[in-house]
């Protein structure tokens, strides 16, 4: 199965899906490399309030993570 199969359901706008796609998968990436994980049952359990600072921490660990690599 090749990755533009994955694809086929956003036929409408495939440049955008197929930028959104590479952009999420990046994003996955750098989270393994970063060695975050995200625990669906422990994230499902947090209060609105709770979650979005917990993603918002994400996010700049991820940016801080992507930095570092990008000033070596």
């Amino acid at each position: 199965m090749t990755e533009t199969q994955y694809l086929m359901k956003f036929d409408d706008r495939p440049d955008y899906w197929e930028g959104r796609y590479y952009s999420i998968l990046n994003t996955l990436k750098t989270l393994d490399e970063a060695g975050i994980s995200l625990i669906a049952e422990t994230v499902s359990e947090m209060s609105v309030d709770e979650r979005n600072e917990y993603l918002n921490s994400i996010a700049y660990e991820l940016t801080s993570y992507e930095w570092e690599q990008n000033a070596r």
